[in-house]
């Protein structure tokens, strides 16, 4: 039974490049700034203003 579980068993990293150096390429990349929603918030705000402009203008 011990010899079974011996195949099995993963000995403690000691350093951190035992720990994480076969899957530093496997790590997810960082969060970055969804840019199409970025795009789709300046696009609205500047309709808007745009909007009010008209508006403005519209009631002179």
């Amino acid at each position: 039974m011990f010899d079974r579980d011996i195949r099995h068993y993963h000995p403690t990293p000691r350093t951190l490049n035992e720990a994480f150096g076969p899957y530093s390429r496997l790590a997810a990349p960082a969060p970055r700034a969804p840019r199409l929603l970025v795009a789709a918030v300046w696009v609205a705000g500047v309709s808007l203003l745009f909007l009010a402009g008209a508006l403005l203008a519209a009631s002179l």
